[in-house]
């Protein structure tokens, strides 16, 4: 599923992300310990003229479904991401992320993800 076209060095880094992936995401409570296991699809595709990875997420969490749609872009200057979420019940989220080798991580308001 690569993209042919990329309008930064940046954008190619994106690239591993794009695909079908089953996840396992394990919660960490405030104190570090562990949480809930969930489970969750999510899908990357790049948007065509390649400027933005789409990521449709469909999830189990604590026994709810959740979906979402997140819209990935890249801060060319910095070398790092943004994006936005949107959720099924009309809510959003703003993210700031990285890649770092196979290193993934996310940060936003209230959710983080490392993995």
């Amino acid at each position: 599923m690569t993209q042919a076209t990329f309008h930064s060095g940046h954008h190619p880094r994106l690239d591993v992300l794009a695909g079908a992936w089953e996840t396992t995401l394990i919660a960490l409570q405030p104190d570090g310990s562990t949480g809930g296991v969930s489970f969750a699809s999510d899908v990357y595709t790049w948007m065509p003229n390649g400027h933005f990875l789409v990521h449709e997420v469909d999830a189990m969490m604590d026994g709810q479904r959740v979906r979402s749609t997140e819209i990935i872009g890249v801060d060319v200057e910095s070398g790092g991401f943004f994006s936005r979420s949107y959720d099924a019940d009309g809510g959003t989220s703003d993210f700031t992320s990285r890649l770092d080798g196979g290193r993934y991580t996310i940060r936003g308001q209230s959710q983080r993800f490392d993995g």
